[in-house]
């Protein structure tokens, strides 16, 4: 009986010894994870925005400034680095402003940066209008000393039959890796003119044109949402068809109420086979205004005639906005088939082709 009682106790104690090892060892498993999960969270994230323009808005509390840094991969954690800064107490001395980050920075790093006001850099401010075209923007960046004209339209795709080239200048050949499907509904091989989204942006010196049209395409990507993309889909609408009508919208609207009504004739006018008969079209390869064309202009030989030819043009004329965006998508139904603007941008709508005509004799003297 003493034996099996010694065996017995022997094995309690084994499994003591056991139980002890195994927690031991998982509890050391368990800190080397905390440990290498805390250093993870420390360094900065594998897409790190080097060579890229943070801004950080006035007024913005610490939860929020976390978030949009961790939204735009500057950290990995937006509640170790609210921990960090409320330990050392900083959390009401992060300075509002932009921020240029060369390179990948630690969460410590970062936090020392905005505490200290640390911008590192006055960046370039750049307004593109809404509207301007891939060439256009050329001459923009040209005239204000970012680099040569030429080497955004090699950059961006100017259009061959763009009134601008000379024909030297080959489509777009660089597809931009960014993280976005809509880039997938261009044409192989066509340039990015309707994708470059006009708005104000802020360049660090020596940006590249590559640099700007990459950030002209993030930017496009997020203005885009979802829902657009949704309704789009829903209407079962080739998005490249619907970027295309909004840049004509962009140029022939002059306010969104107008460009809903537009969109709505050039719609229909679509679905009917009529041509669109639009002067912004033809403007894209003439370089000539809607009161300066001629009857020449008209009977040109051209993808771009939408007198002559029936269907969209080949390609957006022009970089819209988020309105003209969004008024080809969501047109407004109307009895009307015609419209034109007098000289004051004032929109007049008819019906028939006689009320048209009418509107031609009063309007455009």
């Amino acid at each position: 009986m003493d034996s099996i009682d010694k065996t017995k106790k022997g094995y309690l104690i084994y499994e003591r010894i056991r139980h002890k090892r195994v927690f031991w060892i998982a509890g050391m498993a368990f800190f080397l994870w905390l440990v290498f999960t805390a250093i993870m969270l420390f360094l900065p994230p594998y897409d790190f925005p080097s060579d890229k323009i943070f801004e950080i808005e006035e007024g913005r509390g610490l939860r929020e400034i976390a978030a949009s840094l961790r939204s735009h991969n500057v950290i990995r954690s937006p509640l170790l680095f609210s921990v960090l800064v409320m330990a050392f107490g900083y959390e009401r001395d992060i300075k509002a402003g932009l921020y240029y980050f060369e390179q990948p920075l630690s969460l410590i790093d970062i936090m020392y940066r905005l505490t200290d006001g640390n911008y590192e850099v006055t960046p370039f401010r750049a307004t593109i209008a809404e509207g301007a075209t891939v060439y256009g923007m050329g001459l923009f960046f040209e005239e204000r000393g970012f680099f040569s004209a030429e080497d955004f339209w090699r950059a961006a795709g100017l259009h061959s039959l763009h009134y601008g080239n000379n024909g030297e200048y080959l489509p777009l050949a660089n597809d931009y890796s960014i993280k976005t499907d809509l880039l997938e509904a261009k044409p192989a091989g066509e340039g990015l003119e309707g994708f470059l989204f006009p708005d104000t942006y802020f360049f660090p010196p020596g940006v590249s044109p590559q640099g700007v049209v990459h950030a002209m395409l993030e930017n496009f990507d997020r203005k885009i949402t979802s829902e657009l993309r949704e309704a789009i889909k829903n209407q079962g609408k080739d998005f490249y068809d619907v970027l295309i009508m909004a840049s004509i919208i962009e140029r022939e609207a002059f306010d969104g109420d107008d460009g809903r009504i537009i969109s709505g004739i050039l719609w229909k006018r679509l679905e009917q086979d009529y041509p669109l008969q639009v002067d912004a079209v033809l403007s894209y390869v003439t370089g000539r205004g809607s009161f300066e064309l001629s009857i020449d202009d008209l009977n040109i030989d051209s993808p771009y005639n939408v007198y002559k030819r029936l269907g969209l043009p080949p390609t957006p004329i022009s970089n819209p906005g988020l309105e003209a965006i969004e008024a080809a998508i969501f047109p407004e139904e109307s009895d009307y088939w015609y419209y034109l603007h007098d000289a004051e941008g004032q929109a007049h709508y008819a019906k028939t082709f006689e009320e048209h005509k009418e509107n031609k004799t009063r309007y455009l003297k």
